[in-house]
């Protein structure tokens, strides 16, 4: 019985809850979301963000890479117990921000769910100082180390200035 309670009481305190979308939520929405986890500790703010990952091409269950799992890591987040989930596991329509990682992404979730394209916005449009004007975070999937710790370092930075916003909202 407490289980249910607990879980209503924890609902009525969450002020913002945040969807991180990619392909096969194994890298980089994982990431993203288990540093804003880590990151919301920091700013006693765990009790009041919801943050979901998943993906729109993803199998169910999956685990994170190994090497989303050390490149994360190496900012102090942990996916050891990541789970991919798939998109249509969520109503996305209960999200206040839902931040995709491509353009691509953003026009599939636009199609499948256009009364949400407002929610919708592309991960790096937090990143400051980019110059490149480049907006997709690229998949690293299948690739090296070092192309998992450039995507985990274009993650953070991102997620760092959502946290300053955030941190100001709440």
């Amino acid at each position: 019985m407490c289980d249910n309670i607990c879980v209503i009481l924890k609902e009525v305190y969450i002020l913002y809850k945040v969807m991180f979308v990619c392909t096969g939520n194994i890298c980089r929405s994982a990431m993203a979301g288990a540093y804003l986890r880590y990151k919301l500790k920091e700013f006693n703010l765990e009790d009041k963000v919801l943050v979901e990952t998943s993906g729109i091409e993803a199998i169910d269950g999956e685990a994170a890479t190994d090497y989303a799992k050390k490149a994360i890591a190496e900012y102090g987040a942990n996916l050891d117990s990541h789970k991919a989930k798939n998109i249509n596991e969520f109503d996305l329509t209960d999200y206040d921000e839902i931040l995709v990682m491509t353009n691509e992404h953003m026009r599939i979730l636009n199609e499948i769910i256009p009364n949400i394209s407002r929610k919708i916005r592309l991960l790096k449009s937090y990143m400051r100082n980019n110059s490149s004007g480049y907006m997709n975070v690229d998949d690293p999937w299948g690739l090296s180390m070092e192309v998992y710790k450039n995507c985990a370092k274009e993650i953070i930075q991102c997620v760092d200035s959502l946290i300053a916003e955030l941190v100001q909202k709440l």
